[in-house]
């Protein structure tokens, strides 16, 4: 992990980006005469008409994880971000180009998974603030214009919901079938099994996620046990039990859909649908005592049942528009493309992660939040051109009809600056312009998460255990000391493994300024968690009058992604030289033959290219030529005038041609 003392050099000289223009030379796509000849017809290729489309494919959206975004100074006095500060704070976000803000969970909870354990939908938790002030946030966001959606978790609930406390009282109370309970494991005589401590053996071998013990924990007054897909404070809901559903879609939806919120980012979106036989998992991991329960616990067969039932019973009657967008982890093409075909009314697009399991880097089901599947290993290009033509092709094959995201980084991730480009001082801020022109040309919904703008980076390397504070970080470090108590250097292993995959590398504050604390928080005893090393030298104050910081390419790529968007928003996209290990290439195309050319180089090498001949105007001279029409117009790139080359890319260059 890199960790940068001193001053951070910022290329001035290099990295100006070019002015916007108007649209295609002050011409929309539209009222441009169609070039000579095109690579696709509009029988083959023609999406939905902008008058037809529903408001959020245009949309870009961006995640506010409220705990480290701003701390108001007014809702309380423990160095956390609250809902004040996001208010405070509308202005700068609209001032990006934003359309909706996705704030991650305010509600109440006890805050062991912050936040995604709620133990009351209705309800506002106190570090955050009152309902009054998310009241005056969703107001605010609406008169600006913007919308907000939120977090909807409805796979799981705290076990301080009032729901579970009263469930768990007896096998014949009201709610006694809401969540998913089991009786011990039973031998052939129907006689209960016991492990050598005394205690019964779970109904199953399943595991949960993230934690990587068993998904059943026992309770004493039912003498059963519950499931939980992931920490054993987040039972499982009992998505069978109709009135169960009810409830769920009354005080986790319309409860917000009636206060004006637009709709919501569906955690885990893919679970409420399990197994119910409760078959043990298949044993892949024979040094284990649980099994990678996926096949039980995802994509169930009444998932889709359960989405439209969700969409058409909670939510129609308030907005037919209403957005949902699923996380749908271990999810094959054929799969994810039922759930987000418009036809069908299920989710409005879905985040894929393959992606983000590259070099299987993020696989919670399978092996540790905290370890990697494959290490040492890494990615290749290719690979990731794959899962980005994955995500392309479900949105160019149905011509829009079913709908994709375009994204980085989350707050369950890793900053994109180290996982994707370089953060290398002297290439960072190239880096930071050639993710975000990747990403701004990509089809699909952008999301921005909080700091990418500003090109934050992951934790410092002599961050460990007393700065962490995610959950599963503490529950890894505690378990490979213990597992290896002879080893001098497990403690460090533990340590390095939170530090490249944790969840705290992303939720460290927002970085406002160069003064104490980032300027995140006034309070005495400082943040939550303490403040990257280099937020004096990356911050938005320092970038937001420097038209050379990354904060203002953003900015422009915002602007240009929305004047072209039939072509980046909605165009047709196509790989070139797919098995290239150090150059991304790939074009963007209207349906009526316009085109784009985006050419990134995750290298530093210079690299040679030449622009695929199919992408150019031709027309026939006088003379019965075959000549250019028109050469390509530089729309931006990451180099300035001076310093780029004709035709070839220098270290992590990154260009846009328009056709």
């Amino acid at each position: 992990m890199a960790s940068y003392p001193g001053t951070f050099q910022h290329h001035a000289d290099t990295d100006v980006p070019l002015p916007v223009p108007t649209r295609l030379h002050g011409l929309s796509p539209e009222k441009l005469s169609p070039p000579t000849t095109r690579s696709c017809s509009p029988e083959a290729w023609k999406p939905t008409p902008p008058e037809e489309r529903p408001w959020w494919k245009d949309m870009v959206c961006y995640q506010v994880w409220p705990r480290s975004f701003k701390d108001s100074g007014t809702t309380n006095n423990k160095g956390h971000g609250d809902i004040r500060g996001v208010i405070d704070k509308l202005g700068y976000i609209q001032s990006l180009g934003v359309d909706v803000v996705w704030l991650c969970p305010t509600y109440k909870s006890p805050q062991k998974d912050y936040g995604y354990d709620i133990s009351d939908y209705e309800s506002i938790d106190p570090d955050f603030g009152t309902m009054e002030d998310m009241d005056e946030l969703i107001d605010q966001v609406n008169k600006r214009g913007m919308r907000i959606v939120l977090d909807l978790v409805i796979n799981h609930t705290s076990d301080e919901h009032k729901w579970f406390l009263e469930s768990r009282q007896s096998r014949d109370n009201p709610k006694a079938d809401w969540y998913i309970w089991q009786d011990p494991k039973k031998d052939s005589k129907g006689n209960t099994l016991y492990h050598h401590n005394g205690m019964p053996q779970e109904p199953t071998n399943w595991r949960a996620c993230l934690i990587h013990s068993s998904a059943w924990t026992w309770c004493e007054e039912r003498k059963q046990f519950f499931l939980h897909c992931f920490l054993e404070c987040q039972p499982d809901l009992n998505w069978e039990n109709p009135d169960c559903r009810q409830a769920i879609y009354e005080s986790a939806i319309e409860f917000w859909m009636k206060k004006g919120v637009s709709g919501f980012r569906v955690d885990t979106a893919n679970r409420m649908s399990k197994d119910m036989t409760f078959k043990d998992a298949r044993v892949t991991k024979t040094d284990l005592p649980y099994q990678d329960m996926s096949e039980h616990c995802l994509n169930g067969e009444r998932m889709h049942e359960y989405l439209q039932e969700m969409r058409r019973t909670a939510m129609d009657k308030y907005d037919r528009d209403a957005i949902l967008v699923g996380e749908l982890p271990g999810t094959k093409p054929e799969e994810l493309k039922k759930y987000v075909l418009s036809s069908r009314r299920e989710l409005s697009m879905t985040f894929d992660f393959d992606m983000m399991e590259l070099g299987g880097n993020d696989h919670p089901d399978e092996v540790d939040k905290h370890q990697v599947k494959n290490v040492g290993e890494g990615h290749l290009l290719p690979d990731m051109k794959d899962t980005i033509s994955k995500v392309q092709a479900l949105v160019t094959e149905t011509k829009g009809e079913a709908w994709a995201t375009a994204f980085a980084e989350n707050h369950d991730q890793l900053r994109s600056i180290r996982r994707w480009v370089t953060d290398n001082p002297p290439y960072w801020n190239r880096a930071c312009k050639l993710i975000c022109i990747m990403l701004t040309t990509l089809s699909g919904t952008l999301f921005v998460f909080q700091g990418q703008e500003i090109g934050t980076h992951n934790m410092p390397e002599h961050f460990g255990p007393e700065q962490f504070r995610d959950i599963d970080a503490g529950l890894w470090v505690d378990r490979k000391t213990e597992d290896d108590p002879n080893d001098p250097y497990a403690l460090q292993k533990a340590i390095d493994g939170v530090l490249n995959v944790g969840r705290d590398n992303t939720r460290l504050p927002m970085q406002w300024d160069n003064t104490l604390n980032a300027g995140f928080t006034s309070n005495k005893q400082g943040p939550w968690i303490p403040c990257n090393d280099d937020y004096v030298q990356i911050n938005v104050a320092k970038q937001m009058n420097d038209n050379n910081s990354p904060l203002s390419f953003w900015k422009t790529m915002i602007k240009y992604r929305k004047r072209h968007n039939e072509l980046f928003v909605h165009g047709k996209y196509e790989v070139f030289d797919r098995d290239n290990e150090k150059m991304f290439m790939y074009s963007k195309e209207t349906w009526n033959g316009f085109k784009a050319l985006v050419m990134l180089n995750f290298s530093t090498e210079r690299i040679p290219f030449t622009i695929p001949r199919k992408l150019h105007r031709w027309m026939t001279n006088v003379d019965g030529k075959v000549v250019l029409q028109r050469p390509p117009h530089l729309l931006i790139g990451n180099y300035s005038k001076h310093m780029r080359e004709e035709k070839a890319l220098q270290a992590w260059e990154a260009r846009v041609y328009l056709f």
